[in-house]
């Protein structure tokens, strides 16, 4: 059959993946699909792991700004996703979008990011409470620090006027406290459907942001922001 995937998995990958970056890596493994890589800044690391209907080997990369738009041109059933002549074509049978195949690069591997949090703070926190409240400190602060403790997320952030502070529920299993970008936690998070996400951080180390389900999992690495001396 070749390399098949359902709509509504690749409408939930596609918009993660395309949330930071402008090249998206799409690769296959014996068994799964990845969409992802490492955007710009080197700020963010974004991986989406499918587990496909069907599986052939594929390894190639696409521009986000077209990526994007996929799920929208071929918009249910099951997508067959192939490459020749330098295109990525997607179609269902009924419904065929192609766009331009661009030059592979290796994946970042986030082995030594996952060495360096394995032992730290895990936070299970309700999606739309984490939301709200970051878009609240995201009117006065451009970064937001996240403490955690006491089975509770601390997000705050401040100015020069300002500070602003919430408080919401999580199952938290180690106290942590870092900072963020805001604009990186907004992009990615607003593309989870989930109801809940999982943080791992430590102080002043990476967090990572994780949304699974069973043949899906979306993963984010944040760098911390680090005050100017």
């Amino acid at each position: 059959m070749g390399l098949v995937v359902e709509h509504e998995v690749l409408k939930k990958a596609i918009p993660f993946v395309c949330s930071t970056l402008e090249v998206v890596q799409i690769k296959t493994t014996e068994d799964r699909l990845i969409l992802g890589g490492l955007d710009p800044t080197h700020v963010t690391l974004v991986k989406a792991t499918i587990i496909p209907i069907d599986i052939e080997p594929l390894n190639t990369a696409a521009d986000s700004r077209y990526l994007s738009m996929i799920t929208e041109l071929v918009t249910h059933g099951d997508i067959k996703i192939t490459n020749s002549n330098e295109r990525i074509t997607f179609s269902n049978g009924e419904e065929t979008a192609s766009i331009p195949a661009l030059e592979p690069r290796d994946q970042p591997n986030e082995k030594q990011i996952e060495e360096i949090i394995s032992n730290e703070c895990r936070a299970k926190v309700n999606l739309k409470s984490l939301i709200n409240a970051i878009n609240k400190i995201g009117k006065v602060s451009e970064e937001v620090k996240i403490e955690a403790k006491d089975n509770k997320l601390i997000i705050s952030g401040t100015n020069d006027k300002i500070k602003a502070e919430n408080t919401i529920k999580a199952e938290v299993e180690k106290e942590a406290t870092a900072k963020y970008g805001i604009k990186y936690l907004q992009k990615i998070l607003k593309t989870i459907k989930d109801k809940e996400v999982t943080l791992q951080f430590g102080n002043n180390l990476p967090i990572k942001i994780t949304s699974e389900t069973d043949i899906l999992q979306l993963t984010a690495y944040i760098a911390p922001y680090i005050d100017e001396i």
